[in-house]
């Protein structure tokens, strides 16, 4: 199947056509990378930028080139991974957590009383026309009620293994109106796309999470994590040993990315096994890092793991189409070295449970809110968070700083009860 053949199936309902929303009069230009070996089509009235640059997360991804449409409300990105060795399988469950973690409570939040709301992640092998096999990930959102039915393809994802590289096809697409055109633009797209020196399927290989030796076994929950400063995650490391005697305990260093290293020494129990949790927050560096075990002196093995600290590989992210869709409303008032910010969270919008204002001067100091604990973030900003009294649908909440400049820009970050962030904003003055 090809890919945009693949895309339509996948990511559109069958009472839709793509044909009847095509555009026969929509003219192509040739985009063409001689360094990377590569051409693909756009339409003429998209601006296309080139990229060239490695992606922030991951340090064998390139960022090539995007596109976006005159109305700037769908974007089209393709990059290229240098010896995957996993990458990209990092990259489809990221953004497959991201739809069910962040995507969909943002969206159906939004659902009006008596509006259903669904979010549907599909996935589905392909082949493209011009004989490259791939893999594609898609979402559709819906809104319906007996009176009116809303259909978006917000999300797109296709890659194809090139040898032991893969080239990743994104798009966002936040057009309601031109919907099924532009799903049909990103198809037309994806079938111009032309490998110069195509290498074919090679599968990569995963991190693996466990080792075995004579002396025992030792087993990780994963090799790969994102961790920020509101997102930390959990690493446990686990096994067993072959041979338990009493009162040997067992020896466990991390060598940190970048050099530097860090031991642990953990008990193992009667029957030789142990588990030992780590929390890994913002002050654990994006990297990748070793795990080694010895008992008694003896190997166990070692094992890796990596951790990012983007959600996504691209111009084009999950993280940005949710912050577009959420809005606080914020109005500020300065009065000498005071200003009073009053901010209300819109109808039909997800509860707040943390609240970043960040100020353009100094921030001398600031009021406390009742069931909100004020944390200083740094000179010019403050994090106010609770757990008991969230800022919901239609809430208001009001904040008091001192600064120590004029004219005081004001700008927020919202975050969920998981801490992860729902969208940034500027306060009204």
């Amino acid at each position: 199947m090809a890919l945009g053949l693949a895309l339509a199936v996948l990511l559109l309902s069958a009472s839709w056509s793509l044909s009847q929303y095509a555009d026969a009069q929509t003219k192509y230009l040739l985009y063409e990378n001689k360094q990377y070996g590569f051409s693909i089509k756009y339409p003429s009235t998209w601006t296309k930028t080139e990229i060239l640059k490695k992606d922030d997360t991951y340090s064998n991804m390139i960022q090539l080139v995007g596109f976006q449409n005159p109305a700037k409300d769908s974007n089209f990105m393709l990059g290229l991974v240098q010896g995957d060795g996993g990458t990209t399988q990092k990259i489809i469950d990221e953004s497959k957590n991201q739809v069910s973690a962040e995507f969909k409570p943002a969206f159906c939040a939004q659902a009006p009383a008596g509006v259903s709301c669904s979010v549907d992640l599909f996935e589905e092998d392909f082949t493209t026309k011009n004989g490259y096999d791939g893999h594609a990930l898609g979402v559709v959102a819906q809104m319906s009620s007996t009176q009116t039915n809303m259909q978006i393809v917000p999300i797109g994802l296709g890659t194809i293994p090139d040898g032991t590289n893969t080239w990743i096809m994104v798009f966002a697409n936040l057009a309601i109106d031109d919907n099924a055109q532009n799903v049909s633009i990103f198809s037309e797209m994806s079938d111009s796309f032309l490998i110069f020196n195509y290498k074919g399927v090679q599968k990569a290989q995963s991190t693996p999470t466990l080792v075995r030796s004579a002396a025992g076994e030792l087993q990780l929950n994963s090799n790969s994590f994102f961790v920020t400063k509101y997102s930390p995650a959990e690493l446990i490391i686990s096994g067993k040993v072959a041979n338990p005697l009493q009162g040997v305990t067992l020896d466990i260093v991390i060598t940190k990315s970048g050099g530097g290293s860090e031991q642990q020494t953990v008990t193992v129990t009667r029957d030789g096994s142990f588990k030992f949790p780590i929390k890994l927050d913002g002050n654990w560096q994006p990297g990748t890092y070793s795990v080694s075990a010895k008992y008694g002196g003896t190997d166990i093995g070692t094992l890796s793991f990596q951790i990012s600290a983007t959600q996504k590989p691209a111009d084009i992210k999950t993280t940005q189409i949710i912050q577009k869709q959420f809005q606080l409303s914020a109005k500020a008032d300065q009065k000498d070295d005071t200003v009073f910010i009053v901010i209300k969270n819109p109808k039909g919008s997800a509860s707040v449970y943390g609240i970043k204002i960040t100020t353009s001067s100094n921030l001398s100091n600031y009021a406390k809110v009742k069931d909100w604990t004020p944390t200083r973030a740094g000179s010019d900003s403050v994090i106010y968070q609770t757990t008991s009294s969230p800022l919901k649908s239609s809430d208001v909440i009001k904040i008091k700083l001192k600064v120590e400049g004029k004219n005081t820009e004001i700008k927020w970050e919202a975050f969920a009860k998981n801490q992860k962030s729902l969208g940034t904003g500027v306060v009204k003055n």
